[in-house]
């Protein structure tokens, strides 16, 4: 058994992983300079630029992620929206550590979006949110396929994929803006959040070992653009290194974009 040892912070973090010759382990194998935020957010994004290319994270966690969009033509910027009318690409300029990082250290995560689809028929998944490098390789994706919502969580136990939960159908619904939550917490369970009700729930075990800090963030498009691109309007967009309970998930919906 071998033994990690990470800083978050100033404080110190232990945290034990069997990890044997045949086993891939983290990808950034030094200690962790993990973000400080009261609330477990790591990024933030409003969509309150209303011009340009660029989308802040206004999260006051440092280092910025900002994301920058691929092609201009392809968005249209509303007062605290970014609609996406056509295929492109938003996508962080450097890796996005401080997310790998802290959920690496924390063994939790939400990933909470507002958002309008444009309509109830794209697949791939249609990627929403991916911290990821290609189609087939994440930390964890959240998309739409068809009228699901669909989640891709990689721990030391599943492929680089990720394992898979989806919601049932209907969840997804054409031109209605909607609040989608992904949390994982410690004990494993992962659950998908539609307008404040769990509309999917699955144990994905295994640590966050085979995270890799290296990974960009991406949104409406996959890194390298191979699959899944989204179409409709992002509101919000937060991701948190704690999960969400049902009722802080219920709290926020009400609380509104």
């Amino acid at each position: 058994m071998r033994l990690r040892l990470c800083y978050v912070v100033g404080a110190m973090l232990l945290a034990l992983g069997a990890c044997g010759d045949d086993q891939t382990s983290r990808q950034d194998t030094g200690p962790i300079d993990a973000p400080l935020s009261i609330d477990g957010r790591l990024v933030l994004y409003t969509f309150n630029e209303g011009v340009g290319v660029t989308v802040g994270d206004v999260s006051g966690v440092a280092p910025a992620i900002d994301l920058s969009v691929f092609d201009p033509d392809s968005i249209t910027w509303d007062s605290g929206s970014l609609r996406i009318d056509d295929a492109t690409l938003i996508r962080s300029d450097i890796a996005a550590a401080k997310v790998s990082d802290a959920i690496f250290a924390s063994e939790e995560l939400t990933i909470e979006m507002w958002l309008t689809p444009l309509d109830a028929a794209q697949t791939g998944p249609a990627r929403l949110l991916s911290l990821g490098r290609d189609a087939s390789t994440h930390n964890v994706m959240l998309g739409q396929e068809s009228d699901r919502f669909v989640a891709r969580l990689r721990t030391f136990e599943t492929d680089a994929n990720g394992q898979q939960l989806e919601t049932d159908g209907g969840q997804v619904v054409a031109g209605q803006l909607t609040h989608v939550v992904f949390t994982r917490s410690t004990t494993g369970m992962a659950r998908i959040f539609v307008n404040s009700a769990i509309r999917a729930e699955l144990n994905i075990t295994g640590q966050l070992l085979s995270w890799d800090s290296t990974f960009q963030l991406s949104l409406a498009n996959e890194a390298d653009q191979s699959e899944g691109p989204w179409r409709g309007t992002y509101h919000r967009v937060g991701v948190f290194d704690n999960a969400f309970s049902a009722d802080m998930v219920f709290d926020r919906f009400q609380a509104g974009p």
